[in-house]
């Protein structure tokens, strides 16, 4: 019956780590042979001045002849990186902040290029507000150069409703969908392209947009 423990900084979306999940699932089933019943997945975040006590110490370094992976990182390049992470991961947008974007379609986002510090030419896109999340769709879908920058990077900058921020990007999939397709369809209902963004090539490519200290690592 095997219990598989993830535990992680927090930051990651519902989505994320529900397909995470189902890998993990996948995988056990398919290598140790077990039927999906027999499988349980737990998700534990645990914030990154907790990490080096509570998960570091205790279940890495104290048992590292077990790992069967062994992390590339020290208790102090653990501790080195906390202050930008930990700013990152509770950074969210204010609501004021939301009703701007919400309000405006001037969007334009920029991921960065391949060296991860210069910004890439600005592109125009749809922007929609669900509860207090941004999301974003590629009109041409994943074969969008944006898009593609966007998901390899995982970082960059937008501009909309006066504001300039710095952001991580995250893959979105799941029923969140359906409710940005009706976001999309209360904002955009006058337009000749609402059909193409709320398609199923649009929504393979839709992107949730997370604010981020200008000097913390996307990753």
């Amino acid at each position: 019956m095997p219990h598989v423990t993830v535990k992680l900084w927090p930051g990651k979306s519902e989505q994320q780590k529900k397909r995470l999940a189902d890998e993990i699932v996948k995988d056990v089933m398919s290598i140790l042979d077990y039927p999906e019943e027999s499988v349980s997945i737990a998700i534990e975040e645990v914030g990154p001045k907790e990490w080096t006590k509570s998960v570091y110490e205790p279940e890495i370094q104290a048992k590292w002849d077990k790992l069967y992976h062994q992390p590339g990182y020290t208790a102090s390049d653990d501790e080195s990186r906390q202050i930008g992470m930990s700013s990152m991961a509770q950074k969210t947008w204010s609501k004021d902040e939301l009703r701007k974007i919400a309000h405006t379609d001037d969007l334009h986002i920029s991921p960065f290029r391949e060296d991860g510090k210069t910004y890439g030419t600005p592109t125009w896109i749809w922007s929609v507000v669900v509860d207090d999340g941004l999301y974003v769709r590629a009109y041409n879908g994943k074969h969008s150069r944006w898009y593609q920058a966007a998901m390899r990077q995982k970082a960059g900058r937008i501009t909309a409703g006066g504001i300039t921020k710095e952001v991580s990007f995250e893959p979105v999939e799941g029923a969140i969908n359906d409710r940005i397709d009706d976001a999309y369809r209360a904002k955009y209902k006058s337009s000749p392209y609402l059909g193409p963004m709320i398609s199923a090539k649009t929504r393979a490519a839709t992107v949730k947009i997370v604010p981020r200290e200008p000097n913390a690592s996307a990753f």
